[in-house]
């Protein structure tokens, strides 16, 4: 039987880091949550996707199938803190696995922000903005054809003017985004460094920047990343982020 999430205690309970993750999708008006007793939280988002936040996997296959059995969604994004070999969606999904990392910086007595080398973006920044956004597409998401559709220009004005894109460099080298934040938690994304300036630190010193100006705000930073990319993996685990879940993109075969 489904019960209405009606707050956030449940999570704050079993899975406290998909918190941003949450409030970001519960934003809208189209969302409904819904709570499978003690296994997790369903939630209907747009874009014909659902996302699962599953603290309890030892049924995860029967609870995917009254999942797609009932919302007949094309994607589900499968969160959880549990250990999953990603066999066992091979023979009804297409699965991609992606690391879902945490960081808190703690001790904020010798951090020093250098506002020279890291810096939210301004209404100047906007323009090397949308270049980065359109690589980005093209080179991570470009299978998700609604990214495509937007205007990147409105996007980024309304994101500068809520400070949600921290950079690095000007012209603009390196971005970070934040996608939502709720309480402490604070979900970030879309990290992306023009191509031609890698392999230089600008990544790392962006990152670090960020994750000081987080540390003085007492946030507890999130994120996923692709498993298999071995660059961002490396990057994430020097600024001091750890694994604590994994994120699967599921669609269902035929």
């Amino acid at each position: 039987m489904y019960k209405i999430l009606k707050d956030t205690e449940y999570l704050e309970k079993y899975l406290p880091y998909s918190l941003p993750v949450l409030g970001r999708q519960l934003s809208g008006d189209y969302i409904r949550a819904i709570i499978f007793d003690n296994e997790g939280v369903a939630v209907l988002c747009p874009y014909d996707e659902l996302i699962l936040f599953l603290h309890n996997i030892d049924n995860i296959c029967r609870i995917l199938e009254r999942i797609n059995n009932e919302f007949k969604e094309v994607r589900i994004i499968l969160y959880t803190d549990q250990e999953v070999d990603i066999k066992v969606f091979k023979e009804k999904y297409e699965a991609v696995e992606e690391n879902f990392l945490i960081n808190k910086l703690e001790d904020t007595n010798n951090y020093e922000f250098l506002s020279n080398t890291g810096r939210f973006a301004g209404d100047n920044d906007i323009d090397d903005l949308v270049r980065l956004e359109k690589n980005y597409i093209d080179e991570e998401i470009g299978w998700r054809k609604e990214e495509r559709k937007k205007d990147l220009h409105i996007e980024y004005r309304e994101k500068v003017k809520r400070n949600q894109v921290f950079i690095n460099g000007e012209p603009v080298k390196c971005k970070i985004e934040i996608k939502y934040q709720y309480k402490q938690y604070m979900e970030i994304g879309k990290i992306y460094t023009d191509a031609s300036q890698r392999q230089k630190g600008i990544a790392a010193n962006c990152m670090e920047n960020f994750l000081k100006w987080a540390a003085l705000e007492q946030l507890t930073v999130v994120l996923n990343t692709r498993k298999d990319n071995t660059y961002a993996n490396k990057l994430y685990t020097t600024a001091g982020f750890s694994k604590i879940g994994s994120v699967f993109y599921l669609i269902r075969k035929g």
